[in-house]
């Protein structure tokens, strides 16, 4: 969905006033959606008195009254999560937790003691790597130099598969994965390249 969220607030501005804050997405002015800078405004100008602002914060909808002008705010267009939606919702909710999730190459976590072990989890990611970047490649190893597009393409597999590590563990009730293994295998053919990365440790409740 469509929103604008708000990224700055005025000291003391119309918005600020009425409970407002720096995060919210604007859903509804006196009714009418929010999609752009331009529905607001045009929103703004139409009313006068006191108005029901709509707004979602951390997968609530809350209304607020507020006094119309100028609201002091600066937005940003984005996709707001459809909190209508249960199954947007529950992947919000996940990906949310799993923000707090720890990992660890190690079997234990400074300052925590394993509580509970889980089970073992795993990430898979698949990336192309094209015939263009191969070349640089070989060129770059020709030259003694490096590869950037190849160490990019590494990088952000590597990130990519650890997230969706966290989001394993989330699934199981775990708050971190200990003893975290990364494997990378390289799948070739008819001119292209597939980078595969497999993530996996053990989902354990630390305390």
């Amino acid at each position: 969905m469509e929103r604008l969220q708000i990224i700055k607030l005025s000291c003391g501005g119309v918005a600020e006033a009425a409970g407002l804050m720096v995060g919210d997405w604007l859903d509804e002015y006196n009714g009418v959606l929010l999609v752009s800078s331009e529905s607001l405004s045009a929103a703004i100008k139409k009313s006068s008195g006191t108005h029901t602002m709509k707004v979602v914060r951390n997968l609530q909808r809350l209304e607020f009254p507020i006094k119309a002008g100028s609201l002091g705010i600066s937005v940003e267009p984005g996709k707001m999560v459809d909190i209508d939606n249960e199954a947007a919702v529950r992947n919000e909710v996940i990906l949310q937790a799993a923000k707090a999730i720890k990992l660890s190459t190690t079997p234990e976590i400074a300052g925590y003691i394993v509580d509970e072990t889980l089970e073992i989890v795993t990430a898979e990611c698949v990336f192309g790597i094209g015939v263009f970047n191969d070349f640089l490649t070989g060129m770059s190893d020709f030259f003694g130099g490096r590869s950037d597009a190849t160490q990019d393409t590494l990088r952000r597999a590597r990130r990519a598969c650890l997230n969706e590590l966290k989001i394993e563990a989330v699934k199981v009730g775990a708050n971190a994965v200990i003893g975290v293994d990364l494997d990378y295998s390289e799948f070739s053919g008819q001119g292209k390249s597939m980078l595969f990365l497999v993530a996996s440790g053990t989902a354990v409740r630390l305390k």
